[in-house]
C-alpha cells in the first residue's frame, strides 16, 4: 500500500469534512425551502378549489330555486336564456344543461351555442349525464371534457319532493392551473437567490478551514515522527531506549503510554523466558512435591514475597499444606480450615481467582490469619505473618489446591500485569501434577493389568460358550453375511435342519437361501445386488434399501425341482450390523414357517366356511334353492352367449352385464358376500369391455372368470348339502296341480256369460273361479318381502337408515312365471332408490325430512294390464345432470330438451351419473337390466315426471310405472267382489259343503305354492 503521510491525510480529509458539511447544508436548506414552497402551493390549489367548489354549488343551488316554476310551466324558453345568460356570463363556465328526467336536454349551452339551442334531441347517454341522472340533492365531479379538466355541478330540480329535472354546469379549472404555474414560477427564483448566497458564504468557510487545517497537521506530526522512530527501535529488539516526546496534548499522553508498553514489553519477556525454563524443569520432574518447591520459590522471588506454602485438596477435600517456602522439615501433615473466616484465602477458594491486598495498613476486613503455621519450635516462623497473596491451582473448573504468599513488610511488589505470569506458571504446574499424577495411576493399572486380562478372557469365554450353546439349540436359523457375500463360519445348527445340508460356512449366501425357488432371475439378482451395495455403506443406506429384500418365499426339497417333492415356506429376516456408523456384515435370521402357514390357510378356510354357513342359515330353505335355480340359469345363459359369440358385440356384453348385475344383486340381497365379491370382478371386466375399445375380446378368459364364479356358487351348494344336509325337493308336498289344466279352466270361466245363469250358478262359478286363480298364482306381499328385508342390508352398506317401504293392503296376484321376474326388477329399483334417490340422515334433516326414507308402491288395475307405481321422498331425478351426461355420452344432441326423454336416459345401457363406483351401483347397468328383463315378458317400464318437472331445476320428484300384461297377473272379470260372493255364498243354507271343500283345497294350493317359490 503506497505510503501517505498523516499531514496529508489530515488535510485531504478534513476539506472533504468541510465540502460535505457544506453540500449537506445546502441540500438541507433547498429541501426545506422546496418542502415550504410545496405546501404553499398545495395550500394555494386546495384554496382555489374549494372557491370554485362553493362557486358550482351555489350557482347549481341559486339555478335550480329559479327553474322549480319555469319547469313546472314547461316554459322552455325561460329556462334557455336562464341556462344561457349563465354560461354567458361567467367565462369559467364551460357548459350549462338542463335536461328532464329522461335525460332529454331541454337546453344545451357552451361557447360554441351560446343560445343553448338543442340540436340533436336524443337521449343522452354518457357517463356524467347517467350519474346525474341518480341524484337525488346536488353534488359535483371532477371530470374531463375535451382534453380539459372541469368540475361538474349537478342538481335535480324538485318540486313536491318530486324532481322534474336535472340543472348540469361545467366550470373549467383552467384560471386554476394558470395560477399555480404562476406560482412555481415565483418558487424557483426565490430558491435560486437562496442557493447562490449559501454557495458565496460556503466557499469562504472552506477557504478559512483549509487554511487553520494545515496549521494543526504540522503541529501534529512532528512529534508523530519522534513516536515512529521509537517504535522501530522496539521493533529491532531496542527495549532499553526511552521514549522522548514532550507534550501537554494527548500526543504527550501517547508517548508515556508507547513507554509503559515499552516496559512491559521488556518484563514480559524477561517472564517469558523465565516460564521457558521453568516448564523445561517441570516437565522433567517425576516427584510432587519437588515441583511444586520449584514453583512457589519461583514464585515467591517473582513477587518479592519472604514466605509462602502450596497447599492441595486430599482425598477427604481438605486442605493439606504440601511445600513451604523458606523449605524446612515437617514432623507432620498441616490442615487448614479454610471455610471458618472470610479470609482472602476463603474468597481466593470461592471465587477461583486470584486474590491479593496492596497494603495490610488500610486495616482490610480480608487480612485475617489464615498462613499454615509449622510447629511451635519452629523459629522461622515465630513471627505471625498474614497472607498477602492467594493464587488457585484450578484444572478447567475443578480446584486442586491453592498457593499463599506473605511478607514481613506491609506492602507487596505485586502489580496487575504480573496476573498473567501466575495464571502461566500456576497452569504449568497443574499440568505437571496432573501428569505425575497420571503416571502413578498408569504404573498401579500396569500392576493389575494381567489379572484383569485373564478375568476379562475368561468372561469372554464363558460368554462365546454361552453363545455357542445358544447356536446350537436355538430352533430357527441365524447366520451372518460377510462383505464378499459368504456366509461366516459361526452360524445357527438349525439351518443344517431347514436347508438339509452340512455346506453351510464359506458358502455363497445366495447358493444356500435360493438355489431351489420359486424366485425369478429379476428377483434373485435384485436381492443379490442389493446386499452388495449395502455392505460397506453407510447404515441409514439399509432403511432405505431394506425393501428390495424378499422376507418370505417357498423352498422345494427333492431329487429334482420339477418333481416338487417337499416344500418349505422360510420366511427371513435382515438385520445389519453397524461398526462406527456403517454396514460391516448382515445378519439374516432364517424360520421354517410351513406348518405354520398350512395351519393358518386351514384356519381361514374354516372361518370361510363358516361364514358361508351363516350365510346360508341366516335364509330359508326354500329362498336358498330357489337362488340356486336362478344363479345357475344366469350362469348358463352367459356361458351360452359367450360360446357363440366369436369377436367383441356390445349388445352381447351388455347381457352379460345385465345378467351378472341382477345376479350380484341377488347374492347381495341374502347376504352371499363371496359370490358377490367374485361377479364384481366379472363386472368390471364386462365394464372394460364396454367402455375401453383397446380391450378385446377374448372368449377363453370370459369362460374362465365365469366358471371362477360358478365354482363360488357351487362351492355354496356343497357346503348346504354336505354340512346342513339341504336338498333340492322338486317333488311338492300335497296335491299336485297342473297349471295349464287351471289356465284352461280360467278360460272356459271367461267365456261364460254369467247373466245367462242363475244366480246359484253364477255365485259357486265365481267360487271355483278363486280358488282357481289362487292354485296358479301368490300375493304380491309374499313376493316382495324378501326383498323388502333385504334393504336393511343395502341401507346398512351406504350408512343411511333403513326406509320405510309401503305396499298396497289389497290383495294383488301375480302367477307363479312372474316371481322370480318381479324379484329380480324391484331388488333393482329398490335398492337404486336408497342408493340415488334418498338422501343421508343429515341432508334430510336439513331438509326438515324424517331421517329414515319412505319408498310407496301403489297398484291400479286397467282392462288389460296391472299397473305398479314406485316413487319415493328423496331428492328425485337431476335432469341437468342426465342431459349433459346423455349428451356427453352422444345419445342426445345439444337440441334436446323434453325432461319425458331426458328422464327415461336412465334406462340406457351402460348410462350412469354416479361419479364413483360401488359394490351396489354406478355402472350404469341396474335399470338397464329393469327394462330388459320387462321386455322379454311384454311388460315395460317409464318414468314419469310431476307437472312442474323441467330442465333448468336442480332435481325434479317422478315415479316409475311398470305395467304388467294380464298372462303375468290375474284380473277378475267380474266387477263384483269375489270374497263379498264367497261370503254371500257360504251363508246358503245348501252350499255349506261346497264351501268347506273351497276352504280345504285352498288352504291346501296356498301351501304348495309357498313351499314352491319361498
Amino acid at each position: 500500500m503506497k505510503f501517505k503521510s498523516i499531514r496529508n491525510k489530515l488535510i485531504s480529509r478534513v476539506s472533504v469534512i468541510l465540502i460535505l458539511s457544506f453540500v449537506g447544508v445546502l441540500s438541507v436548506l433547498s429541501f426545506v425551502n422546496y418542502h415550504i414552497s410545496e405546501k404553499n402551493l398545495k395550500q394555494t390549489e386546495e384554496n382555489i378549489r374549494a372557491a370554485l367548489i362553493a362557486k358550482g354549488r351555489t350557482l347549481v343551488r341559486n339555478n335550480g330555486q329559479a327553474l322549480k316554476g319555469m319547469v313546472e310551466d314547461y316554459a322552455f324558453s325561460a329556462i334557455q336564456n336562464l341556462v344561457s345568460s349563465t354560461v354567458q356570463d361567467d367565462e369559467d363556465i364551460v357548459y350549462g344543461i338542463y335536461m328532464d328526467t329522461d335525460r332529454q336536454p331541454w337546453v344545451q349551452a357552451d361557447h360554441n351555442n351560446p343560445e343553448g339551442a338543442v340540436v340533436d334531441q336524443t337521449t343522452l347517454q354518457d357517463s356524467i349525464s347517467l350519474w346525474a341522472s341518480k341524484l337525488t340533492k346536488q353534488d359535483y365531479r371532477l371530470a374531463d371534457f375535451n382534453n380539459e379538466e372541469v368540475y361538474e355541478f349537478a342538481a335535480p330540480v324538485m318540486i313536491d319532493d318530486e324532481v322534474f329535472g336535472y340543472i348540469r354546469y361545467a366550470i373549467s379549472t383552467q384560471k386554476m392551473q394558470n395560477a399555480l404555474k404562476h406560482a412555481s414560477a415565483i418558487h424557483q427564483e426565490k430558491l435560486m437567490e437562496i442557493i447562490c448566497i449559501v454557495l458565496a458564504v460556503g466557499a469562504l468557510a472552506f477557504l478559512s478551514g483549509f487554511i487553520a487545517t494545515r496549521k494543526m497537521a504540522r503541529h501534529i506530526t512532528t512529534p508523530l515522527g519522534t513516536l515512529t522512530s521509537a517504535a522501530s527501535a522496539i521493533t529491532e529488539g531496542d527495549y532499553a531506549s526511552p521514549v522522548a516526546v514532550t507534550s501537554n496534548d494527548e500526543i504527550g499522553l501517547l508517548a508515556n503510554n508507547f513507554d509503559s508498553m515499552r516496559l512491559t514489553i521488556q518484563k514480559k519477556m524477561n517472564d517469558l523466558s523465565e516460564l521457558n525454563v521453568i516448564g523445561e524443569i517441570l516437565a522433567s520432574l517425576r516427584n510432587q512435591n519437588k515441583a511444586l518447591a520449584i514453583v512457589l520459590k519461583t514464585i515467591s522471588r517473582h513477587c518479592g514475597m519472604n514466605q509462602g506454602s502450596v497447599c492441595l485438596f486430599n482425598a477427604d477435600r481438605e486442605l493439606e499444606v504440601k511445600a513451604r517456602y523458606p523449605l524446612s522439615e515437617q514432623s507432620e501433615q498441616t490442615l487448614i480450615d479454610f471455610s471458618a473466616d472470610n479470609g482472602i484465602l476463603s474468597k481466593a477458594i470461592e471465587q477461583k481467582t486470584i486474590t491479593h491486598i496492596y497494603d495490610i495498613t488500610a486495616h482490610d476486613s480480608t487480612v485475617i490469619d489464615n498462613t499454615p503455621h509449622t510447629h511451635p519450635t519452629d523459629s522461622a516462623f515465630d513471627n505471625i505473618l498474614h497472607p498477602l497473596m492467594c493464587i488457585p491451582l484450578l484444572d478447567k473448573d475443578t480446584l486442586l489446591g491453592v498457593i499463599t504468599l506473605s511478607d514481613a513488610t506491609q506492602s507487596i511488589a505485586f502489580e496487575e500485569n504480573d496476573y498473567e505470569f501466575m495464571t502461566s506458571i500456576t497452569r504449568l504446574l497443574v499440568i505437571t501434577i496432573k501428569n505425575i499424577r497420571m503416571r502413578e495411576i498408569i504404573e498401579e493399572h500396569n500392576h493389575t493389568l494381567e489379572q484383569k486380562v485373564e478375568e476379562r478372557t475368561a468372561a469372554l469365554q464363558e460368554k462365546t460358550n454361552d453363545i455357542l450353546s445358544m447356536m446350537q439349540n436355538m430352533h430357527q436359523g441365524l447366520f451372518t453375511i460377510m462383505e464378499n457375500g459368504l456366509i461366516h463360519h459361526e452360524y445357527a445348527a438349525y439351518l443344517k435342519t431347514i436347508f438339509e445340508t452340512d455346506d453351510i460356512a464359506n458358502r455363497c449366501f445366495m447358493d444356500l437361501l435360493f438355489s431351489n425357488t420359486n424366485l425369478g432371475s429379476n428377483t434373485l439378482n435384485q436381492i443379490e445386488t442389493t446386499v452388495k451395495s449395502l455392505l460397506g455403506e453407510d447404515e441409514m443406506m439399509f432403511e432405505v434399501n431394506a425393501h428390495m429384500l424378499i422376507t418370505e418365499y417357498t423352498c422345494f426339497f427333492g431329487h429334482s425341482r420339477e418333481t416338487q417333492e417337499r416344500e418349505k415356506i422360510v420366511q427371513l429376516d435382515w438385520n445389519p450390523i453397524i461398526q462406527n456408523g456403517v454396514i460391516d456384515k448382515i445378519m439374516v435370521i432364517v424360520r421354517d414357517v410351513t406348518e405354520l402357514k398350512f395351519l393358518q390357510i386351514a384356519a381361514e378356510e374354516q372361518k370361510r366356511e363358516l361364514e358361508i354357513i351363516g350365510q346360508i342359515l341366516s335364509i330359508e330353505p326354500s329362498k336358498f334353492e330357489h337362488f340356486l335355480t336362478t344363479s345357475h340359469d344366469f350362469i348358463d345363459r352367459c356361458s351360452r352367449l359367450i360360446r357363440t359369440t366369436s369377436q367383441k358385440d356390445l349388445n352381447v356384453i351388455s347381457e352379460l352385464f345385465r345378467n351378472m348385475h341382477t345376479l350380484k344383486g341377488n347374492a347381495r340381497t341374502y347376504g352371499f358376500t363371496y359370490i358377490t365379491d367374485s361377479i364384481h370382478d366379472i363386472e368390471s371386466t364386462y365394464d372394460a369391455l364396454r367402455k375401453d375399445k383397446h380391450v378385446c375380446w377374448n372368449g377363453n378368459q370370459l369362460l374362465d372368470d365365469l366358471e371362477k364364479a360358478e365354482q363360488d356358487i357351487k362351492h355354496y351348494e356343497m357346503i348346504a348339502r354336505d354340512k346342513l344336509r339341504h336338498t333340492v325337493d322338486t317333488v311338492s308336498k300335497g296335491v299336485n296341480i297342473d297349471s295349464a289344466s287351471v289356465q284352461q279352466l280360467l278360460n272356459a270361466y271367461a267365456s261364460i256369460n254369467p247373466k245367462t245363469l242363475p244366480e246359484r250358478v253364477q255365485n259357486w262359478l265365481d267360487q271355483a273361479y278363486q280358488l282357481a286363480a289362487t292354485l296358479d298364482a301368490i300375493d304380491l306381499t309374499l313376493v316382495l318381502g324378501g326383498v323388502i328385508r333385504s334393504m336393511s342390508s343395502v341401507a346398512r352398506q351406504l350408512k343411511k337408515p333403513a326406509p320405510s317401504i309401503v305396499i298396497p293392503e289389497q290383495k294383488i296376484l301375480v302367477r307363479s312365471e312372474a316371481v322370480s321376474l318381479l324379484e329380480n326388477v324391484f331388488m333393482h329399483l329398490f335398492r337404486n332408490a336408497i342408493d340415488h334417490g334418498i338422501e343421508n340422515a343429515e341432508e334430510r334433516r336439513k331438509k326438515g325430512k324424517p331421517e329414515h326414507g319412505t319408498i310407496q308402491l301403489s297398484v291400479t288395475r286397467e282392462p288389460h294390464h296391472l299397473m305398479l307405481a314406485v316413487q319415493d321422498d328423496g331428492r328425485g331425478l337431476s335432469l341437468k345432470k342426465l342431459r349433459e351426461k346423455g349428451i356427453e355420452n352422444g345419445i342426445l344432441d345439444d337440441q334436446q330438451s323434453d325432461p319425458t326423454v331426458i328422464a327415461n336416459l336412465i334406462f340406457a345401457s351402460g348410462f350412469s351419473t354416479s361419479t364413483h363406483i360401488s359394490g351396489i351401483s354406478g355402472r350404469g347397468v341396474g335399470m338397464d337390466a329393469v327394462k330388459h328383463f320387462l321386455l322379454e315378458q311384454d311388460a315395460d317400464i317409464q318414468i314419469v315426471l310431476n307437472e312442474n318437472a323441467s330442465i333448468d331445476n336442480d332435481y325434479c320428484a317422478f315415479s316409475i310405472h311398470i305395467r304388467l300384461p294380464n298372462k303375468l297377473c290375474i284380473t277378475p272379470p267380474m266387477p263384483q267382489s269375489p270374497q263379498r260372493m264367497e261370503n254371500k255364498y257360504l251363508q246358503s243354507p245348501d252350499s255349506s259343503v261346497l264351501a268347506k271343500s273351497v276352504h280345504d283345497i285352498r288352504s291346501i294350493a296356498c301351501k304348495q305354492k309357498i313351499e314352491k317359490n319361498g
